[in-house]
């Protein structure tokens, strides 16, 4: 069977450009951006051949940096513009289109200084920036999953996980895993990292070498 051909293109659409721009003015923590930065938005469209749009199998929004050649062909001069999934977008709720904007703008970092306006990304805190779980809450299963974990945690573990990355999570999640129920109940299945084998397990029994029979002797021919 013949793979469907997708056709990619980007479109500036005043649908998302205004909802970015209600995002950024309605939210208190992006004012240092709203007066130092201007940020772009475009939805990223697939389209097979019959023009049906196909949704993809990336991050529905993600922030891109935008080089200084790049600016002089944009207007107004944008600094970062956010791509997004145009056929997620029609399907999202509007809860779930801010959670995202929220999510990518929450990454901008900026420092204004002597020499003038620095600007960077920050890094996850656990694939998630807290200040956008503070200022939306939970927007999607994700986002649930995550608040289920950090509220079955002391918040001093989940510093330390999102310091020390994967190696700590697996622990916590064990330390944060409940104790089998007693009684009758059935017990729960929790997820625990397999054990290893010990070297004296993992060594193979060796059976001794099987003797090759001797071939057998001729009989002795009828006169």
């Amino acid at each position: 069977m013949a793979k469907k051909k997708i056709h990619i293109e980007y479109s500036v659409e005043k649908e998302l450009t205004d909802e970015l721009a209600l995002v950024i003015a309605e939210t208190p923590k992006f004012i240092p951006i709203k007066d130092k930065l201007v940020i772009a938005a475009c939805f990223l469209i697939r389209m097979d051949e019959s023009d049906t749009s196909q949704p993809g199998k990336g991050d529905k929004v993600t922030i891109k940096k935008v080089a200084p050649e790049m600016q002089a062909l944009m207007r107004p001069k944008a600094h970062y513009v956010l791509v997004v999934d145009y056929h997620w977008w029609g399907e999202a709720s509007p809860v779930e289109r801010r959670g995202n904007l929220r999510k990518m703008l929450s990454r901008i970092r900026l420092e204004v200084t002597d020499d003038g306006v620095k600007t960077g990304l920050n890094k996850w805190d656990i694939q998630e920036m807290y200040v956008n779980l503070e200022m939306s809450g939970v927007y999607d299963e994700d986002t649930l999953r995550l608040k289920e974990l950090c509220q079955s945690m002391p918040i001093k573990r989940i510093l330390d996980v999102a310091e020390h990355g994967s190696a700590k999570i697996n622990k916590a999640a064990k330390e944060a895993a409940p104790d089998e129920p007693e009684g009758d109940e059935p017990p729960r299945v929790v997820a625990r990292p397999v054990p290893k084998k010990k070297a004296a397990e993992a060594v193979e029994s060796v059976r001794p070498a099987r003797k090759i029979p001797a071939d057998p002797e001729p009989e002795p021919e009828e006169e």
